[in-house]
């Protein structure tokens, strides 16, 4: 397992290869993504209209602390596994991604009418996501990620960033660019 995280190049022509919306510009902007509004009515109800963004490192956030608000946003590093506790930067292979649908199934279920959600950087290609790890392995998705130049991969030293994880016997290099920053366990834990 590479503990690193990749970069994703925003091109406006590099999609999905199964992406059924057309890259394009409009009068409204370029995008790949279809406009979507809310369709619930509008409130001024403070816990019906206000999110709230939460994490606990140590495991899964209580839902109960959240019920009855209408937005909740569990950020990517809930449920990590911070210190001796388990969690998903723990497990080999990390699966954060399925810890945040288990997290936002126990929300809902204390708190039906809560719309809960999850936070995931959409710039670096978070290598702890399942999905997002399948698609820096697949080489259909190969033009969403930049290399490293020639001369760094065959002289790492000219990199800024380390082009190997030295935790291994051997190291694990890669080709991508990527760094270590929140990298769980990088260099020696959280």
């Amino acid at each position: 397992m590479v503990r690193s995280s990749f970069i994703i190049l925003p091109l406006c022509m590099a999609q999905p290869p199964d992406w059924p919306y057309a890259a394009g510009c409009n009068h409204h902007g370029c995008s790949t993504v279809p406009r979507l509004l809310p369709k619930w009515k509008p409130t001024y109800q403070m816990n019906r209209s206000t999110i709230l963004m939460t994490c606990n490192y140590t495991g899964p956030t209580d839902p109960s602390t959240c019920s009855g608000w209408s937005f909740i946003d569990f950020d990517w590093s809930n449920w990590k596994g911070k210190g001796d506790v388990d969690g998903w930067a723990k497990h080999k292979p990390m699966d954060c991604e399925e810890l945040m649908v288990k997290q936002v199934d126990m929300m809902v279920a204390q708190s039906p009418d809560t719309r809960a959600f999850v936070y995931r950087n959409s710039i670096m290609a978070l290598p702890w996501f399942t999905s997002v790890r399948e698609k820096i392995t697949d080489p259909a998705y190969a033009p969403w990620f930049m290399n490293f130049s020639a001369a760094v991969r065959s002289n790492h030293s000219l990199a800024h960033v380390p082009v190997c994880d030295s935790n291994y016997d051997p190291p694990r290099c890669s080709g991508l660019y990527h760094d270590q920053v929140q990298t769980p366990g990088y260099p020696h834990g959280d």
